[in-house]
């Protein structure tokens, strides 16, 4: 079975070095710049057999986005709780932290870490 990523990450230079990395570990990675067509493939990774996402890398933004909030609300949905999560952030904001340690199966790592 295929291991696939949904990788969200608005900065073009940020998503292709996600990219890269994950698919030199094996997976499978569909990538997007908006938060809002993030949700959009969430919904519809059911249409075809075995195209379930084993992970999401989510870039979290440095000023607070209204798309980017209702992206981590869609996570925090009952269909999405075991889904693992990457967050990726520039800083280490209390919401960020917060939000993070309010989600089982979700790690934070910051961008000067990576």
């Amino acid at each position: 079975m295929t291991r696939r990523l949904l990788l969200v990450e608005p900065s073009a230079t940020m998503r292709y070095v996600l990219d890269k990395h994950a698919q030199s570990l094996g997976f499978v990675v569909d990538s997007t710049d908006t938060y809002d067509n993030a949700v959009l493939s969430l919904r519809n990774q059911y249409q075809q057999y075995g195209s379930e996402y084993s992970a999401v890398l989510f870039g979290w933004p440095s000023i607070p986005q209204d798309e980017a909030t209702s992206f981590a609300s869609v996570l925090e949905q009952s269909e999405f709780t075991d889904l693992p999560v990457v967050v990726m952030c520039t800083d280490l904001r209390v919401e960020t932290r917060a939000w993070v340690a309010g989600r089982e199966n979700t790690a934070v790592l910051s961008w000067k870490e990576y």
